[in-house]
C-alpha cells in the first residue's frame, strides 16, 4: 500500500501504482526512489529497462504496421531514439559523477521504508514538527499506519501519554490525537485511550452505535481534546489490557462493515438516483427520433420525470427540510442528499430524523418516478412494433425494477434494523432477526422476490387494461384509491389527513395518499404499514386484494377493447408465475421473521393507539440529533413533534404540561433544543398546535405576549378566567392562522 493517509487503501494504492508506472517509464523523476515511491533498488533497473526496451517496441511496431499509418522511415526513428537514449544517460551519468559521493548509494540500495521510518524514529532529533525526539517521531507519525514501528511505538506512546495529556506539547494537537487513535492498531494505544474508547463505545451508553447499523464518519473522526481528557476514568476496572485490545478490534471491525455498506449505499443511491434518471431521459430522445407518435411518447415520459422532481420538492419543502434541499430534489439528487446526511450523521432538518428523511426520499422516488416509469415505458413497449423496441427502452424498464426491489427491501431493513426506529417504537419493529444472518438473507431474498412478482404482475394487469381500455383503467384505479382512503380513515379513528407536520392539510394530504396507494398497488412498502401510513389491516387486506384481482383485470382487459395482445397464453403464464413468485417471497419472510412480531402486518392499531401506549411505557429514546436520552419526559417531548393533529388524552397532557415552568427553570436538553439544529423545537410545536385548553396557565399569558385590540397592546389581568384566556388564543390562533409569528423562548 501507498505510504501517504487517505491512499493507503487497496483502490488508492493501485491508482498511485498507475501513476508511479507512468512516471518511471516517460519522466523518472530521482525522487521516485525514496523508500515508499519506486524505491532505490529498482528505480535504476526501470529507467535502463526504459532505455533498452524502446528499440524492441520500435521494431516491433514497425512489423505491425500492415497499415503503413507510420510514414516515418524506421532508420530515422532508430537515429531519434538513439540520440534520445544518448542524452538521457550522459545526463544521468553527469548527475552520479557530480552529486555528494555518500548520497550515490540511495540510486540502488535496497531500503524498505518500513525499515527507513524505523531508523528514524530511534535516531531523528530534528523535525519539521520541532526540536527532540519526540517531536519527530509524532511527525513520523504522518505516514501511513502501516509503515509504523509498532513494538517502539506502543512502548513511547505508553510511557508518555499521559504527560502529554496534562502538558500538550506543540505537536500533541486535536488533530494528531484524533488521526492516531482513529487509524493507530489497537495494540499500539496506550492503556487510557482504551479505557476511553471502551467507555465512550459501551453498548449501556449508546446501543448499537458501534455493535451495528450506520456508522458515520463524522463519529469516527470525533474525539476530541475533551474527550482524550476523560479517558483517564477507568470506568470498567475489571478488563485487562487484552480484553481492551480485543474490544477495540471488535469495534474497528463492525465500524469497517459499517463503512463498506455506507459505501454500498452511495453507490446504490447514485445508481437509483442517477442511473435511472440518465437512461429515463435517453428513452425519451430516442422516442423523439420515431416521428410524430414517438414524440407524444417522449413528452408523457418528461411530463412523468417532471411531476417527480417537483412533487419531491414540494414534499421536502413541507417537511421542513429548506429550499437548498428542495433545489437539490429537482435536479434529481434527493436521494444522494439524504443518503449523505445519513452517512456523515447530520441533522436533516424539519420535523424528521436524517434516518427518517432517507425513508421518506427511497420511498417518493420509488412510487412517484420508477413506478410511473415502469408503467408507462411498459405500456409503450408493448404497443411499439417489435423492430421499433430498442435495448436502451427495455434497459430502462429492467433498471427502473431493479431500481424499485432494492429499494424496498432495503428501505425495510433501515427502518427495522436502524437504532432510531427499534429504540422509539419497539413494539412495531424488531421484525428482521438481528442475530441470524442466514434468516436476515432469507427475508431479503423473500422481499426481493415478493415485491418483483408483485410488481411484474400488476405491470401485466395493469397495462393490459389501460391499453384494451383507459377509461375502465381511471375508473377502476380511483375506486381502488377511495376504497383505500376509506379503510386507512376507519383504521385511523375517523382521521384522513396525514399525520406528519408539513403535510397535513388537505392538498398534501391528498398527495401523500396518492403515494400511498401507488405503493400498495405495485410495490407495497412494509413499512407503509405503520399506523399513521396505510395500517396494518388495511396494508394487508390491500396486499391480498391485488394478487387476486391481478386475473381480473387481465380477463377484462383480454375480453374488452380492441387492442390486439396477440396469444393470451403468454399473458396468463406470466401473471400465474409473478404471483407465484410474490407469494413465494411472502411466505419466506413470513417463516423467516420473529414470530412476535407477526401480529404487525394485520392486527389492527392506530396512530393515536400507539402513541398513546407509548406515553405511558417508552423510557429510552432517540433523538432527533442522534443521541439517546433516558426518561418519560423526553420520550413524551419527542412523540409529540410527531405529529400536529394526533395528540394524546388531554387529561394526560395537560397534567404533563403542567411541570412547564420546571422546565423552563432546569432547561432539560429535549425543551430547549435548538431549532437550527433540528429544524423544529419542542416549545414551537407545543405552542403553535398544542390545544389550548391543556396549555399552562403561564403559557397561555406568554402568547397573548404584544396582542393588539383595536390597535392598542391588550392589557391582561392576572385574574383573568381561564376560559376567556383560552378564547383569546384561540382567536389569536385564528387571526395568525400559522401559529406565533415569534418564538417563545422558556424563561421570558
Amino acid at each position: 500500500v501507498f505510504n501517504f493517509p487517505g491512499f493507503d487503501s487497496g483502490a488508492m494504492s493501485s491508482i498511485v501504482h498507475v501513476v508511479f508506472y507512468a512516471a518511471i517509464t516517460s519522466c523518472p523523476l530521482p525522487y521516485l526512489r525514496f523508500p515508499g515511491y519506486i524505491g532505490g533498488a529498482l528505480f535504476i533497473p526501470c529507467v535502463v529497462y526504459g532505455m533498452a526496451v524502446n528499440p524492441l517496441m520500435v521494431l516491433v511496431a514497425g512489423e505491425l504496421d500492415e497499415s503503413q499509418v507510420i510514414r516515418l522511415p524506421r532508420a530515422y526513428l532508430l537515429i531519434l531514439l538513439t540520440v534520445g537514449t544518448g542524452t538521457a544517460a550522459l545526463g544521468f551519468g553527469l548527475m552520479m559523477l557530480l552529486m555528494e559521493p555518500a548520497r550515490r548509494g540511495t540510486f540502488c540500495g535496497r531500503l524498505r521504508l518500513r525499515d527507513y521510518i524505523s531508523e528514524l524514529f530511534d535516531e531523528r532529533t530534528c523535525s519539521p514538527d520541532g526540536i527532540g525526539l519526540d517531536a519527530s517521531r509524532a511527525h513520523l507519525m504522518k505516514f501511513s499506519h502501516h509503515y509504523w514501528p509498532m513494538d517502539a511505538l506502543k512502548t513511547w506512546l505508553e510511557q508518555n501519554w499521559d504527560m502529554w495529556i496534562e502538558s500538550p506539547p506543540p505537536w500533541f494537537t486535536t488533530r494528531f490525537i484524533k488521526r492516531f487513535i482513529r487509524v493507530a492498531p489497537p495494540e499500539a494505544l496506550p492503556m487510557s485511550v482504551l479505557k476511553g474508547l471502551a467507555e465512550k463505545y459501551s453498548d449501556d451508553k449508546n446501543p448499537d452505535n458501534w455493535s451495528s447499523g450506520s456508522f458515520s464518519s463524522r463519529e469516527s473522526k470525533g474525539m476530541g481534546m475533551m474527550t482524550i481528557r476523560n479517558v483517564n476514568s477507568d470506568s470498567r476496572p475489571g478488563h485487562s489490557r487484552d480484553a481492551l485490545v480485543r474490544r477495540e478490534t471488535k469495534r474497528r471491525r463492525l465500524l469497517a462493515s459499517s463503512q463498506r455498506k455506507n459505501h454500498f449505499l452511495w453507490v446504490a443511491a447514485l445508481f437509483c438516483g442517477y442511473a435511472d434518471l440518465i437512461t429515463t431521459v435517453l428513452v425519451a430522445f430516442a422516442y423523439l427520433r420515431m416521428g410524430t407518435e414517438g414524440r407524444i411518447a417522449a413528452y408523457l415520459i418528461f411530463g412523468v420525470l417532471a411531476a417527480h422532481l417537483l412533487s419531491e420538492a414540494i414534499i421536502t419543502l413541507g417537511t421542513g427540510q429548506g429550499s437548498l434541499a428542495a433545489l437539490v430534489s429537482l435536479g434529481g439528487g434527493k436521494l444522494l442528499w439524504s443518503t449523505w446526511h445519513v452517512v456523515e450523521n447530520r441533522p436533516i432538518g424539519g420535523g424528521l430524523s436524517a434516518i427518517s428523511g432517507l425513508v421518506v426520499a427511497r420511498c417518493t422516488h420509488t412510487v412517484l418516478n420508477s413506478l410511473p416509469q415502469a408503467v408507462v415505458q411498459f405500456i409503450l413497449v408493448i404497443q411499439c412494433d417489435p423492430s421499433e423496441v430498442s435495448w436502451l427502452m427495455l434497459l430502462s424498464i429492467v433498471g427502473c425494477s431493479m431500481s424499485i426491489g432494492y429499494l424496498v427491501a432495503s428501505t425495510e431493513f433501515t427502518v427495522d434494523m436502524g437504532t432510531h426506529f427499534r429504540v422509539n417504537h419497539p413494539s412495531f419493529t424488531g421484525v428482521i432477526p438481528k442475530r441470524s444472518t442466514i434468516r436476515q438473507l432469507l427475508i431479503m431474498g423473500g422481499y426481493l422476490l415478493f415485491i418483483g412478482g408483485y410488481l411484474v404482475g400488476k405491470l401485466i394487469a395493469l397495462t393490459t387494461l389501460a391499453c384494451a381500455s383507459l377509461p375502465i383503467t381511471v375508473v377502476w384505479c380511483t375506486i381502488e384509491a377511495l376504497v383505500l382512503l376509506l379503510l386507512r380513515t376507519v383504521a385511523e379513528e375517523g382521521i384522513w389527513r396525514f399525520h406528519l407536520d408539513g403535510l397535513s392539510n388537505a392538498p398534501a394530504s391528498l398527495l401523500i395518499h396518492i403515494i400511498l396507494y401507488i405503493a400498495m398497488a405495485m410495490a407495497p412498502f412494509p413499512f407503509i404499514r405503520a399506523p399513521g401510513f396505510v395500517g396494518p389491516t388495511p396494508w394487508a387486506c390491500f396486499v391480498v386484494y391485488n394478487l387476486v384481482i391481478n386475473p381480473v383485470m387481465l380477463f377484462v382487459a383480454l375480453n374488452v377493447g380492441v387492442a390486439s395482445f396477440g396469444p393470451s397464453d403468454i399473458f396468463w403464464t406470466a401473471l400465474s408465475v409473478s404471483t407465484a413468485i410474490s407469494v413465494l417471497g411472502l411466505v419466506s419472510v413470513w417463516l423467516s421473521m420473529n414470530s412476535e412480531r407477526r401480529h404487525t402486518f394485520y392486527r389492527p392499531l392506530s396512530l393515536k393507539q400507539l402513541l398513546n401506549d407509548e406515553w405511558e411505557k417508552r423510557t429510552l429514546t432517540h433523538m432527533r440529533d442522534n443521541t439517546l436520552a433516558e426518561g418519560l419526559d423526553p420520550s413524551r417531548a419527542e412523540l409529540l413533534k410527531i405529529s400536529p393533529r394526533f395528540w394524546v388524552p388531554s387529561e394526560k397532557l395537560k397534567t404533563w404540561l403542567s411541570a412547564w415552568s420546571d422546565w423552563e427553570a432546569e432547561k432539560p436538553a429535549w425543551f430547549i433544543d435548538d431549532e437550527n439544529v433540528l429544524g423544529y423545537s419542542f416549545i414551537q410545536h407545543i405552542t403553535k398546535h398544542a390545544p389550548v385548553e391543556v396549555l399552562p396557565r403561564m403559557l397561555l399569558f406568554k402568547l397573548l405576549r404584544g396582542a393588539k385590540n383595536h390597535g392598542e397592546e391588550m392589557e391582561l389581568s392576572p385574574d383573568l378566567d381561564s376560559q376567556e384566556l383560552i378564547s383569546l388564543v384561540k382567536r389569536r390562533r385564528y387571526v395568525r392562522r400559522g401559529g406565533l409569528s415569534t418564538k417563545v423562548l422558556p424563561g421570558e
